[in-house]
């Protein structure tokens, strides 16, 4: 075996022709710029507006729906007892674990697709809030078509 026998073969080289590597470059540029509106707009469907919540207070009660903006979906209207004094109504929207909730906190939050899911706590009520229904308390609610009490 000589020296020569054990080098290896150089691989045969594919010349391709300048204008044929521009069109291979606008085409798969082309396709990535499509697949990323194709994506985007896959992605917005499946993103929905995110929940509101209604809460009316008066002195350490309150009641509380939910809403689903885009269906037209609310839920019951929910009196609970709460823990902080305040009056009036304020309407929250659900899009972040970090939002305000009037008398209550969030316990937890997945908002990787709106509109989400919420464990809020007003008070020593629980609300698991989803958007195929509402547990209050473990117990589930549906939602119902209408609009929201006043």
């Amino acid at each position: 075996m000589t020296v020569s026998d054990s080098i290896a073969p150089e691989p045969r080289r594919i010349s391709v022709c300048p204008g044929k590597k521009t069109a291979v470059v606008a085409l798969l540029g082309g396709g990535l710029v499509l697949l990323s509106i194709v994506t985007a707009g896959f992605w917005r469907s499946l993103n929905g507006p995110p929940f509101q919540m209604v809460v009316e207070a008066e002195d350490h009660r309150a009641t509380v729906q939910f809403m689903q903006t885009r269906t037209g979906l609310v839920s019951e209207s929910f009196p609970v007892d709460i823990d902080r004094h305040f009056e009036g109504r304020q309407v929250v929207v659900l899009d972040s674990p970090s939002v305000t909730i009037p008398g209550g906190r969030i316990e937890f939050a997945d908002t990787t697709l709106m509109p989400g899911r919420f464990t809020i706590r007003l008070g020593q009520t629980v609300f698991d809030l989803m958007p195929r229904g509402i547990d209050v308390d473990g117990q589930h609610f549906e939602w119902r078509r209408g609009e929201p009490s006043r």
